[in-house]
């Protein structure tokens, strides 16, 4: 648990025993008394943090900023909506293909290698059953803004 978390928690939780004593008190002096001393020990957890921040300059807060996790899975998706394009774009050339993309998908999208599968029935149309590997490489390169050489069709 990050220290952050921790911190958060502890308040909620003085917080939550402040209110539930505070319910179960009648009106005394003992229930004012009580009050004021979840009060401080309210402001006294809150406050715990301020001498690492004013010692280090900074909360080591970067860990719960950056997920390496939830980074790879966006670019992830981005790169299965590229695929899910590509086949599309194949599609309406009478071309059905099952797409594969490596690469990286920071701000823009890198396209590494692109493998395009040929279906059992290939090309569609008139040219049925003819795998012209050279226009298919060619369209995909087109498609995705790379050479050649990166795009593999088998």
């Amino acid at each position: 648990m990050s220290a952050i978390a921790g911190w958060v928690l502890s308040v909620l939780g003085i917080v939550l025993a402040g209110t539930v004593v505070d319910l179960m008190l009648t009106k005394s002096r003992l229930k004012s008394f009580i009050r004021s001393v979840f009060a401080t020990i309210t402001v006294l957890v809150v406050i715990t943090p301020l001498p690492k921040l004013i010692e280090t300059g900074e909360f080591d807060i970067s860990a719960d900023i950056t997920d390496d996790e939830f980074i790879d899975y966006a670019s992830d998706l981005k790169i299965g909506v590229l695929e899910r394009a590509l086949e599309r774009a194949l599609a309406e050339q009478g071309i059905s293909a099952d797409v594969e993309i490596t690469g990286k998908a920071d701000v823009e999208i890198t396209v590494e290698r692109a493998v395009i599968i040929l279906s059992e029935n290939g090309i569609q149309g008139e040219n049925e059953h003819i795998h012209n590997y050279d226009s298919v490489r060619a369209l995909a390169a087109q498609y995705l803004d790379v050479e050649e050489d990166r795009i593999t069709v088998i």
